[in-house]
Formats: structure tokens, C-alpha cells, sequence
């Protein structure tokens, strides 16, 4: 087994200790007992939000560690050593944080972080797999879309939506509506009780996303690619749902509104003079989702959410996701007209 880079491993756990310890408010003085915390009863307010970030943070931790430490000849081992390397240094970030204003050190974020490391160790186990089925599923990215540095900067513009949909917004760069949770089995008394800024929402991010996806396909892909993207789309919305909401609040996905905003968007897109212009749709529907914004007098950029927050480093990337949309729809009319593939209409 070839042992990797050591590079990524150092950087991320910089980047996790650089998190934990930041503060805009300096140090303060560490209390006498530094491992009190240990012991202490569970937060009243544990927030799921909180919690997803701590063991998402720690999984690719416990998946680097697991690849650098330990024998290669002695997979649980390794997976052992990982993970008490990840919680080693879990407990000291938590020491540390009793020194800063405004964090908290709690025995559950130990745990949870643990936990975190122990999944991605895990899932390393099989990462030979991981390669096997990556490259597979490049080789089917060169079947369906086009060739080209455009192309590729979509298609990670696109992994970035799915991010961004932590932030349970319904559409990337457009201010938070508020939530609706009424399920679709319980019927709107008059259309008063529609949420009508919902459905436009939902159904022109539905839109520009089928209409940008459109874009870096090759010919003859159309309709089966939209039907998956709008697929895995839903299912993302409702992963993202299930991980921050309660349970009983994610039946509202299923909401009216919603539906007929998947299905409005989906229909439109399948008209023939629709997918003849889908590149002028999506820098359209993004330039709408730009000056919508701006009229809700938001900040255009920076949204007020901290970065190291999952649902506010998903709020920062739907932000930004229009703006650099546009970037990539630019960039494909420029290598279009200069010859570098074909037209995305095609």
C-alpha cells in the first residue's frame, strides 16, 4: 500500500485547530480545574446544526489519519490508532476552549468529534473501493458532459450546491424565506394560506439548476440527465432536512408549494424551445436570483453567519454560488466562440 502525502493530513488538522481556537475576543484565564468539563451534565441546548458540523469536521480527519498511522498490515489497528489520535486532539482543543470568551468545552462535542473520526477511519478501510468506484464515475463524466475547464468548474460548482443546501435555503444567494412545514396531506384552507414566495423560489433555483446542468452536457443527454438532477436535487433537500431539522418538521418538505415548484420547473424545462436557449436561461434566472437579493437588502457576499457553522458556511457558498455560476456560464461562451467545444445548445 503506498502511504500518502503527508501534506493533506497537516493542512487539515491546522485548519481544525485554527477553528477551534479562534476567537475575536482574546484569551482569558483557564479555570482551576481543566478537565471539570469532562464530568459536567450535558448542555441544556444541544443543537443538531452543532453537532453535524463536529462530526463532519472530524470524519476526513479520522479518514487521513487512518491512511498515515499505524501498520498497513493491521487494518483495525489502524483504525484504533486513528481514532485515538483524532480524540487526543479533540481533548486538548476542548482544554483550550475554556480560555476563550463565547466557547464552550463540552464533553458531548469529545464524543461526537470521536465519532466523527471513527466513521472516516472506517470508511478508509475501503479506500482502494473509494478509487475503484471514483474512476468509474469518471468515466461516465466523460460520456455525459463535455470536455474542458469549463465544464469541470461546473460540475464542481454543482457538488457546491449540494453544500449549500445545509443553509435550508430555497434557493442559493436568495435571503432565508421563512421556512413552510405544512405537509402536502394537510390541505391549504384558501389560497391565502399558499406560500407563494416559497414556490418561486423553489422553482426558479430549480430552474437555473436544471438549465446550468443543461449546459455542460453533450448532446443527447438532455432528458435523462435533468430527470436525475431533479432526482438527486429532492433527495438532497431532504437529507439536508432530515440532519438540521426535527423529524417531524421534514414531512413539510413535502409541502405543496414545493412539489409543484420541482414539477412547474422540470415541465418548463422540457419544452423544446427551453432546452434550445438553456444557456441564456440560467444566466437569466441567475442574474434574477442576484437582484432579488439585492432588493431584499442583504449582504450580497458575506452573509452574517460564521464560517466555521455548517448551516453558515452553506449560507457564505449560496451566497457566492450565483456570482460564480455566471463566472463559469462566461467562461463557457468565451471557450465556445474561441472553439474550444461545441455550443452547450447542441
Amino acid at each position: 500500500m503506498n502511504t500518502p502525502p503527508r501534506w493533506p493530513l497537516l493542512l487539515y488538522t491546522l485548519f481544525i485547530v485554527w477553528a477551534s481556537l479562534y476567537s475575536e475576543f482574546g484569551w482569558q484565564s483557564f479555570p482551576t480545574d481543566l478537565f471539570a468539563f469532562l464530568f459536567e451534565p450535558l448542555p441544556r441546548w444541544i443543537t443538531r446544526t452543532d453537532l453535524t458540523t463536529n462530526l463532519l469536521v472530524y470524519l476526513p480527519l479520522g479518514y487521513l489519519l487512518r491512511r498515515r498511522v499505524g501498520p498497513p498490515t493491521h487494518p483495525w489497528l489502524t483504525v484504533a490508532v486513528a481514532v485515538g489520535a483524532a480524540a487526543g486532539l479533540s481533548l486538548a482543543l476542548e482544554t483550550l476552549q475554556q480560555a476563550l470568551p463565547m466557547r464552550n468545552a463540552s464533553a458531548l462535542d469529545l464524543a461526537i468529534n470521536t465519532l466523527g473520526a471513527l466513521c472516516g477511519a472506517i470508511i478508509s478501510l475501503h479506500h482502494q473501493r473509494w478509487r475503484r468506484a471514483l474512476r468509474v464515475l469518471d468515466h461516465w463524466r466523460t460520456r455525459v458532459f463535455h470536455q474542458g475547464r469549463p465544464t469541470q468548474l461546473g460540475l464542481g460548482l454543482l457538488a457546491l450546491w449540494l453544500l449549500a443546501q445545509f443553509s435550508l435555503r430555497p434557493l442559493p444567494g436568495i435571503g432565508w424565506l421563512t421556512l413552510h412545514l405544512r405537509p402536502i396531506d394537510t390541505q391549504p384552507g384558501s389560497l391565502g394560506d399558499l406560500n407563494l414566495n416559497w414556490f418561486l423560489a423553489q422553482s426558479l433555483e430549480m430552474v437555473c439548476l436544471g438549465a446550468f446542468l443543461a449546459t455542460l452536457l453533450r448532446p443527447g443527454r438532455y432528458v435523462g440527465a435533468l430527470t436525475l438532477c431533479f432526482l438527486f436535487a429532492f433527495l438532497a433537500k431532504l437529507l439536508t432536512a432530515t440532519v438540521l431539522l426535527k423529524w417531524t418538521a421534514v414531512g413539510g418538505l413535502m409541502s405543496l408549494e414545493t412539489l409543484a415548484a420541482f414539477f412547474c420547473a422540470f415541465w418548463l424545462l422540457l419544452l423544446p424551445w427551453v432546452s434550445r436557449q438553456r444557456r441564456p436561461i440560467a444566466i437569466v434566472g441567475l442574474v434574477v436570483i442576484v437582484l432579488w437579493r439585492l432588493g431584499e437588502g442583504g449582504p450580497l457576499l458575506w452573509p452574517k453567519h460564521s464560517l466555521l457553522n455548517l448551516v453558515g458556511l452553506a449560507a457564505t457558498l449560496a451566497a457566492w454560488w450565483p456570482l460564480l455560476g455566471l463566472a463559469v456560464l462566461g467562461a463557457q461562451g468565451k471557450a465556445a466562440g474561441g472553439g474550444g467545444r461545441p455550443s452547450p445548445a447542441s
